[in-house]
């Protein structure tokens, strides 16, 4: 299980009561794709983003602090498109960053409507 590994290495292996550092209070997802285009690494699969969302519900089950700030493409209520790459272009972009390949079609919102209910 991913989550009580990395619950482990925070309360064990990182804690340290000389500095008085008793490990991280949670996670902060920043989930994005690869520089390069072409790359396989620009779709989430479901398993990687059942693994976020499982982890997370733990996470928050066991008292950690679970936030995701997606960029405005990855959750966007002004678009009804979705899927799991996140090297889409958008046009009105193209005057302001010519080139910037790196936007989703709502790809978080899998996470949210799969994993939306709160543990606490």
């Amino acid at each position: 299980e991913v989550f009580h590994a990395w619950q482990y290495w925070n309360e064990v292996t990182i804690s340290n009561d000389t500095l008085g550092f008793d490990g991280f209070d949670g996670i902060d997802w920043d989930l994005e794709g690869n520089d390069d285009f072409s790359s396989q690494y620009n779709i989430f699969t479901i398993e990687c983003l059942d693994l976020v969302g499982k982890f997370s519900q733990l996470a928050k089950k066991n008292g950690y602090v679970v936030t995701m700030a997606p960029c405005e493409s990855y959750v966007d209520p002004t678009q009804n498109k979705f899927d799991r790459y996140v090297n889409h272009t958008y046009p009105e972009w193209d005057i302001l960053v010519p080139g910037f390949y790196y936007h989703g079609h709502n790809t978080y919102t899998y996470l949210l409507s799969k994993y939306d209910e709160s543990t606490n």
